[in-house]
């Protein structure tokens, strides 16, 4: 596989995991007084996806795989 093609794959894979966490953040967020909370720590859905969004940017540019930051 030529480099650009193993890069793209690499990018859709980061894609693929971000979209993927993304979408579990928003199946387990629940309401309280019309407002969406994720986990049991009181953290918004809003903060959580925000968060997502960092972590996903720093996994894409660091160049290390998604099950590595566990």
């Amino acid at each position: 596989m030529s480099k650009m093609k193993e890069h793209l794959s690499k990018l859709d894979y980061y894609d693929g995991f971000h979209e993927g966490m993304k979408e579990g953040i928003k199946l387990y967020a629940w309401w309280k007084d019309g407002i969406q909370y994720v986990g049991t720590t009181g953290r918004t859905l809003a903060e959580a996806l925000r968060e997502a969004e960092k972590l996903s940017f720093s996994v894409k540019h660091s160049g290390c795989e998604p099950s590595e930051l566990r």
